[in-house]
């Protein structure tokens, strides 16, 4: 017994010290409410206390102490390699020289893993040191990646699909996953959300529809994801959110994109624009870990736009008012001339410019300080950067909190996430709080059951941007509010003007601190699944799942607003709600035989249940503003409550087989029929099939022989996928309220809506692709290549209705539109020794075009500029939401010019358009496709580096073509109104070829004032951009959609760069940590573009095909600077 006794004191618990199992045990106590509610029956509390029962202490006197060391292939010491014995959570890594000790029973299985290096598995024998050599994996091409309703090895894919790791991009400091997929995807075009709690946008081998938005279909864990739909505010309807801004970005484990028909066709009505496939962590069955992640992220502003400072406005401004007074005096000495030529038989009565008897009066002054004087010198005025005043530095918190495990029995992951943004717009931030749950049990060797739960709150401190008024766009208002007006330019009387438009004289500031704008969205996810083993290879699962959403958003504009003042306060209150539950049933089957033979096959159907809800008021006329929208009640004046309620469903069959010969020949089928709702009862179901082969050209001998590549196969696909993006009634006929007067009182009755269309039907795509993977080199160099095809008909589209009908409008099928393109995506392990270098790169390019509109060749989008032009099209023959407009030739520099132009309201400086026609009428008939949003290419360049315990990485990525329409720039650059200038247009403005003669007139105490002899400081003869001109002569000339304010959107950006240190050494294992990574990691640090906005990748109206490319007001994108660490216990 005493030698008992002395064997066991020298044994080494196969657990580690007090101290990590305290860390152990609170993290259980944090999660007690899920763990132990749903945790596996043998992931028990027992693991945490002493195991000194006799069948441990027999256990332990077999144990073997085994010791050793790991190198590469190259051998070189490999730190960090993880050693686990099989079906256990005991296991230890290596340290920084490679070593290990660890005890075993002989018989148990060493498992030994490092990312990169073939997983090895050894017997415990009575070898008491062991020398581990790994070996490169060079069997990535048999990497499991996730499809529709199933999974496949990388090397058995028939379709075109791309594959991102979660790990290879927590360093990035975005909050939107899509920002994740920017530059590292082949065909994925991104717009990375730029206002704190608004994601991003995804683009998908180009634009297929008109109302059906470019956004793909996200399906997470297997459960499809609906658009996310914002609640309105003021001035500013329901707009489209991101359908997955709800998920934490650090618990995706990977995410797949399907992008051709054969690999989306599978998702039949949802898939016409592509699928991403979100796979989040599940707990690993060999270890337990508790993970703490934390990231600092400091924000500004990328760039401030070159506009005038408070002296340059100033003689801006004073150079209009001598423009003014010189285009009067040569107007009506124009006319003179024409008088005595004999040209007109008298002058004009009156015109624009005054009347002959007073030539050189200014109806049209700028007033400062009550008097029609020019600006005062700069000293005597406030000299105000807006931009400085509003844009900020911004702090951003983001932690994350994990815990996962198990064993044979089932897994179990946990995570919380806390996210604290901080805008670089003063007033705007974001707060959101996330916890997810996946559990999976295994109940019998033949039964499994798992649950998913995801929950996420997030409240937002939003800001009127991308949309609303010209005048209350927060962004608009920085660039074109007066440098001269004081901070408090409401109330101060120094540098006020009047402008007669009172929303103006609120501040920038006024707008990002006393308008209220808040956002609340609360997000849920759960599914429950149950497996069930049938037969060998036969596998039923049934899942059902809830998604619910709600979004709030309430606004308010106080009486300390010139707009709140003028209705006592404005409030609106609004909220959406969604829930969706999903049924779903989906038998597998798989079988090898003859060794030659391998057959999988697919049948699933399902039945979704969609429900929503809108509500919405608008309140004015409050007492006061103590309140503001949370008491509606005190408000006076009560719009109509606006409440609308829909419930639609959606039913699918659908069955897929996969079949494989002599591991060579690859053949996949599907087909689904999807019933909707949404479509009368003759056009409810459609039928999406598809069709693939691949041939492994690698492995015939003839292509063996000539020891060229490591693989090689071709692919070819057809597939059919579908669309239904119209709200729900559209083909039946409708009511809606109507009041009227009945007997002198207001009575409220319904009215018929829209006429009824039963030939509503489907949007359908048809989609081609061929394509060639290739490897070289063990692997070690990759090279894909994909051509394809795509052609959408019956394009659903808002059409015209003939006057009779009584109704102006209806949805119909009618149009064509195809996407063509050509992509590469291409990796190569440069080094693997000591100094490891991994390079991968990917190009895409995409063209679009419409190919009918049916019976009127081109129909406009759905914006609107303040003066009336509608700068996008979607016409025969041209993009996708092509810009239209006019072409400008030249400044008119004469009278003359103007006269015999098709342009007779126009004066001298005034911008010259072509006229096409000739008839010397300047209409829509003189309009021409004048851009393009789509790019011509978009590309990314990936470079990570690892030495010993340093890693870095960085990512570059770019776009090639691709037009904007900027808005802002119509603004800055016009000089139309009473608003601020860019430098460039300013300098650049036309002044006459003989120079401004001096103006001078009459204030309205007698004083006369006079320009003579001033120094304007800006323009010349031979500019390009109009007079600056303070008045409203020929605004609508200057308000014309033109060529000049098309900009190119082409850029290189570096998007990502992040250096790391990972601490290997046994010190920190001794305080129970099995890794430790710090990152310091830096977002949008540099971008080349002609482009002189903030930033290329505009936001505005993202998703929307009708409205893309406008920079209207744009939340800027942020250049971010991120430090970060992460742990694990």
């Amino acid at each position: 017994m005493k030698q008992l006794k002395s064997k066991f004191n020298n044994i080494r618990f196969p657990y580690v010290k007090c101290r990590m199992r305290t860390l152990k045990q609170v993290s259980i106590l944090l999660f007690s409410t899920t763990l132990f509610a749903f945790s596996p029956s043998n992931i028990a509390p027992e693991k945490f206390k002493d195991d000194t029962d006799e069948s441990n202490i027999l256990r332990a006197i077999q144990q073997i102490q085994i010791s050793g060391n790991v190198k590469g292939f190259e051998g070189t010491p490999l730190p960090g390699v993880s050693i686990v014995i099989k079906g256990s959570v005991i296991g230890i890594q290596t340290d920084f020289d490679g070593n290990f000790s660890i005890s075993a029973n002989k018989g148990e299985i060493l498992v030994i893993s490092y990312l990169g290096m073939k997983t090895l598995e050894i017997v415990v024998t009575d070898l008491t040191t062991l020398n581990i050599v790994m070996t490169e994996d060079t069997t990535s091409l048999d990497e499991i990646v996730v499809i529709g309703y199933g999974s496949v090895k990388k090397s058995d894919l028939t379709g075109s699909v791309s594959s991102l790791k979660g790990n290879k991009v927590q360093d990035q400091a975005t909050f939107s996953l899509e920002g994740l997929l920017a530059g590292r995807v082949a065909g994925v075009k991104v717009i990375d959300g730029a206002q704190p709690g608004a994601g991003g946008s995804i683009q998908i081998r180009g634009s297929n529809s008109m109302l059906g938005g470019t956004e793909p279909l996200y399906v997470v864990d297997g459960i499809p994801i609906e658009p996310n739909e914002d609640a309105q505010g003021q001035d500013i309807g329901g707009s489209q959110n991101s359908a997955i801004n709800f998920i934490d970005p650090s618990s995706i484990k990977s995410m797949e994109i399907l992008k051709d028909a054969s690999a989306t066709a599978i998702y039949g009505a949802r898939g016409a624009n592509g699928v991403v496939l979100i796979t989040t962590i599940q707990g690993s069955k060999d270890k337990r870990e508790l993970t703490y992640r934390y990231s600092l992220n400091v924000s500004q502003v990328s760039n401030q736009l070159d506009i005038l400072d408070g002296p340059g406005f100033a003689n801006f401004v004073n150079l209009a008012s001598a423009n003014i007074s010189y285009l009067k005096q040569s107007y009506w000495g124009y006319q003179q001339q024409l008088l005595d030529a004999g040209t007109i038989t008298q002058l004009p009565s009156s015109s624009p410019w005054g009347t002959p008897n007073t030539p050189s009066g200014n109806s049209y002054r700028w007033v400062f300080d009550g008097e029609d004087r020019p600006l005062p010198y700069a000293s005597d005025l406030p000299n105000t950067d807006w931009q400085d005043e509003v844009f900020q530095t911004a702090f951003t918190h983001n932690y994350n909190l994990g815990y996962s495990g198990g064993s044979e029995k089932g897994s179990f992951s946990v995570g919380l996430n806390y996210l604290d943004q901080e805008g670089i717009l003063m007033g705007s931030g974001y707060q959101k709080i996330n916890m997810h749950i996946n559990l999976n049990q295994t109940i019998t060797p033949k039964i499994k059951v798992t649950t998913r739960v995801n929950l996420t709150k997030g409240n937002a401190n939003a800001l009127m941007t991308n949309n609303g008024s010209t005048d209350q766009n927060l962004i608009s208002k920085i660039l074109n509010f007066a440098p001269t007006n004081g901070l408090n330019g409401g109330s101060e009387n120094l540098g006020e003007f009047d402008f007669n438009d009172p929303n103006f004289l609120d501040t920038p500031i006024d707008i990002a601190t006393k308008y209220i704008d808040e956002k609340e969205q609360i997000n849920m996810l759960g599914s429950f699944g149950l497996n069930y083993k049938l037969a060998k290879g036969l596998l039923f699962n049934g899942t059902s799942a809830i998604t619910y959403a709600l979004n709030n958003r309430d606004t308010f504009w106080p009486q300390s607003t010139f707009r709140g003042a003028a209705t006592n306060g404005n409030a609106t209150s609004a909220k959406n709600q969604f829930f969706k539950y999903l049924t779903q049933f989906q038998l597998s089957y798989y079988k090898k035989f003859n060794k030659n033979h391998e057959i999988t096959a697919v049948a699933v159907t399902s039945k979704e249940n969609f429900k929503r809800r809108q509500d919405y008021v608008n309140v004015k006329n409050f007492p006061s503003d103590i309140l503001g929208f949370h008491n509606l009640e005190a408000g006076l004046d009560f719009s109509v409550p606006i409440n609308n309620f829909n419930e639609t469903t959606l039913r699918s069959y659908l069955g897929r087989v996969n079949y494989t010969l002599l591991d060579k020949y690859l053949f996949t089928a599907s087909i689904r029929a999807d019933g909707s709702s949404l479509f009368a009862e003759n056009n409810k179901w459609a039928y999406f099939p598809s069709g693939a082969v691949a041939w492994k050209m690698s492995k015939e001998p003839f292509i063996e022989k000539l020891n060229v590549f490591s693989d090689l196969k071709l692919r070819l696909s057809y597939g059919k996928t579908g669309g239904q993006a119209i709200q729900p009634y559209q083909s039946l006929a409708t009511l809606t309220t109507k009041n009227y007067s009945f007997n002198g009182n207001i009575a409220s009755g319904y009215i018929e809506n829209n006429l009824e269309n039963p030939d509503l039907r489907w949007e359908t795509t048809d989609q081609f692709d061929m394509g060639l993977d290739m490897a070289f080199a063990n692997n070690r160099i990759k090279l894909t290549f994909d051509a394809y095809y795509k052609k959408t008909t019956d394009l659903l589209m808002i059409v015209e209705n003939p006057p009779s009908s009584g109704f102006a409008t209806k949805i119909a099928n009618i149009g064509a539109v195809e996407n063509k393109g050509f992509e590469v995506e291409s990796s190569a392990v440069v080094l693997n020794g000591d100094l490891k270098w991994n390079l991968a790169g990917n190009i895409a390019f995409n063209r679009n075009k419409v190919l009918e509109m049916g019976v009127n060749d081109f129909q406009y989008g759905s914006y609107t500029t303040n003066g009336g032009g509608q700068p996008i099209i979607f016409k025969e023959g041209q993009p996708l939401g092509a810009f239209i407009g006019f072409q400008k030739v030249k400044i008119f520099e004469t009278w003359e010019e103007v006269q015999n132009s098709a342009q007779p309201g126009a004066s001298v400086g005034d911008m010259m358009f072509m006229d096409h026609d000739n008839n010397k009428v300047l209409n829509n008939d003189d309009t021409v496709i004048i851009g393009d949003p789509n790019p011509d290419a978009i590309w990314g360049i990936t470079n990570q580096f690892s030495y010993k315990s340093f890693d870095l990485s960085f990512l570059i990525d770019g776009q090639v073509g691709g037009d904007i329409y900027s808005i802002a720039d119509m603004e800055l650059g016009s000089n139309y109104r009473q608003w601020n200038s860019s430098t460039s247009s300013a300098i650049n403005s036309w002044v006459p070829a003989a120079g401004v003669p001096s103006a001078s007139w009459e204030s309205q105490d007698g004083s006369t004032f006079s320009t003579e002899g001033y120094n304007y400081g800006f323009g010349n003869s031979n500019a390009y951009t109009a007079r600056p001109m303070y008045n409203v002569l020929a605004s609508a000339e200057r308000k014309r959609v033109s060529d000049e304010y098309i900009k190119d959107a082409s850029f290189i950006k570096l998007r990502n760069v992040s250096l790391g240190y990972n601490f290997n050494s046994k010190k920190i294992k001794s305080y129970g940590i099995q890794r430790m990574r710090f990152y310091l990691s830096a977002t949008n640090l540099l971008i080349i573009t002609k482009f002189d906005g903030y930033d290329p990748e505009v936001t505005a109206f993202t998703g929307n095909a009708s409205r893309r490319g406008l920079d209207f007001g744009t939340y800027p994108l942020a250049r971010t600077v991120t430090l970060g660490i992460d742990v694990a216990f």
